[in-house]
């Protein structure tokens, strides 16, 4: 057969202990394809006594003869776990049901940010009865974007489907061995120039790349490298078929085992890239086994079904102290809730002012030394107001006796004294005088607050914005600091969060010339452990932190 030389490009566009679950004793409903009909055994040189994966040919120039498979069409039911992926009501990929509530495809398949729709149950690609939105994506960590890599994604949604079975993973990182039939479906492109086929449609392939290495130079363009365990495969040989753009992601399936020509049908991989044109005598498409990947996608399963409990860490927020617009954001850095609160000039911190684990606004007015805290995270005016300080006060705010519930303090630039209490005031009331209070610090530091040994007991830091120094105090008592040690660039605003979870506060900085946040994750001098942009941010706005529940 004369084959054409074309570009080899991807499939699609580009862009995110459960065995049993995932099919090693699942017995497939309705075999894919015509691979569970034994009339479909050939009897030839080319395919031996092996099912000839949904066509029967008499002899190799019989086989060269036919004409394309998915491009051009032959369509076929569908076993119930093979899946529609759309992007934002757009068809984009083919995907496999490995789970009641789990989708495994290709990772380039959910590169882009969108509306991933799943459509399930049908042959037809605009008439599924059944639909979900995907709600997680997990890309393999060997998926750097390049072809050859690991191309495996799986997406999670809620709502299991229960109706339909799930997918048979090959665990046997070995096989697929050269020259081993296999199937591949998808509602691919059916021309050169087509959209996606309306109706699922399959094509029958042999391998021309097995896992140990061994390539069929006539037909696969391919390392012998990239053809080893956990790699990928080539599918094809002189069939006058190729998997298409839209294609990506869908199955590559076979008997369960090399030598089988009957019995249950599992994937080996997914369909993962190859022409880059979908035409007659096109190259072999390339296809990313699962094999020796079934422990992550197990694990991946885990995840999404029976996830851990959230990790319980602050993040930080900015506000627009010159139009009280609060943006408190996520570990990433993107705005998850905004909201009005305040006016100009009030100055923003957080803290669970009723104990309910959620940390809220609260704003101090420096001019008249008024406290205003809400309990929710959202536009409203204050539930709880009262009176506390001086003028020209700062305000700080933390659970500084251990209790479960912040309360408002304050520092007096003017004597460098912390004078703390621990409860909140209510009715536009007064709270009276402190209940300790101490110096610590030089003139023009910034106070901050919080658990800087994980004791439950949040106490005073300093910031010196001129030099970046950072220091803290373990108790609330006089002395010196407790630690020390340089973090930042003048001028940088600090707040103090338990960024990774293990009850200890640390510094963040937002840094107002490059508008960025800097977050290191111990109590000592070096870099950044993690840093992002806010989105939105603005120079002059004012950080704050705090356990948001969002």
């Amino acid at each position: 057969m004369h084959r054409r030389e074309v570009e080899v490009t991807k499939v699609a566009v580009r862009r995110p202990s459960r065995r049993a679950a995932l099919g090693i004793a699942l017995v497939l409903v309705g075999a894919l394809v015509a691979l569970s009909n034994p009339a479909a055994l050939a009897a030839d040189p080319l395919l031996g006594s092996s099912p000839a994966a949904g066509y029967v040919f008499d002899s190799p120039s019989d086989a060269e003869d036919q004409g394309p498979l998915i491009f051009g069409g032959s369509a076929t039911d569908n076993p119930g776990w093979i899946v529609a992926i759309f992007r934002d009501d757009f068809y984009l990929c083919t995907g496999i049901l490995i789970d009641p509530q789990v989708v495994l495809t290709a990772a380039h398949c959910v590169e882009s940010p969108g509306e991933y729709r799943l459509l399930f149950g049908s042959e037809y690609l605009y008439g599924s009865p059944i639909e979900r939105i995907g709600t997680t994506f997990i890309t393999h960590p060997g998926w750097q974007g390049e072809l050859g890599d690991t191309d495996l994604a799986v997406i999670g949604f809620d709502d299991p489907v229960t109706t339909l079975p799930t997918a048979i993973l090959n665990t046997t990182p070995e096989w697929p061995e050269l020259q081993q039939p296999v199937t591949a479906a998808g509602w691919g492109m059916w021309a050169a120039d087509s959209g996606p086929s309306s109706y699922l449609q399959f094509a029958g392939f042999l391998t021309t790349s097995g896992m140990d290495g061994s390539v069929d130079t006539d037909y696969c363009e391919l390392d012998p490298a990239d053809a080893t365990l956990g790699g990928v495969f080539c599918f094809g040989g002189p069939v006058d078929a190729s998997a298409c753009p839209g294609d990506s992601g869908g199955p590559v399936a076979g008997w369960a085992t090399p030598e089988a020509t009957s019995g249950p049908v599992v994937v080996y991989g997914l369909v993962s890239y190859g022409p880059s044109v979908c035409e007659i005598s096109s190259l072999d498409g390339k296809a990313q086994a699962v094999g020796a990947h079934v422990l992550w996608i197990e694990t991946m399963v885990g995840m999404i079904t029976d996830p851990p409990p959230p990790m319980e860490v602050d993040s930080t927020g900015l506000v627009d102290t010159d139009s009280g617009e609060w943006f408190l954001l996520n570990q990433n850095g993107i705005a998850l809730a905004s909201f009005f609160y305040g006016n100009p000039g009030d100055y923003p911190f957080m803290g669970d002012w009723d104990g309910d684990g959620v940390e809220t606004p609260g704003l101090y007015r420096r001019s008249d030394g008024y406290v205003y805290l809400r309990n929710s995270n959202s536009q409203g005016i204050a539930d709880i107001r009262y009176f506390f300080g001086d003028p020209g006060d700062v305000p700080v705010a933390g659970d500084f006796d251990g209790d479960g519930f912040d309360t408002v303090s304050i520092y007096r630039p003017s004597n460098q004294t912390f004078y703390v209490i621990n409860k909140l005031g209510a009715n536009d009331g007064g709270l009276g005088a402190a209940e300790v209070s101490y110096v610590f610090g030089d003139p023009g530091d910034q106070p901050f607050v919080g658990d800087f040994d994980g004791d439950g007991v949040e106490t005073a830091g300093l910031h010196r914005a001129s030099t970046g120094l950072v220091y803290f105090r373990n108790s609330h008592t006089q002395g010196v600091a407790d630690a020390q040690f340089v973090f930042g660039d003048p001028g940088d605003r600090l707040v103090a969060g338990d960024w990774t979870g293990n009850a200890v506060y640390t510094p963040g900085l937002f840094r107002p010339s490059d508008t960025t946040v800097y977050l290191r994750y111990t109590n000592t001098q070096g870099i950044a452990d993690g840093q992002f942009v806010p989105v939105p941010t603005d120079p002059t706005w004012i950080p704050v932190a705090g356990r948001t529940g969002l």
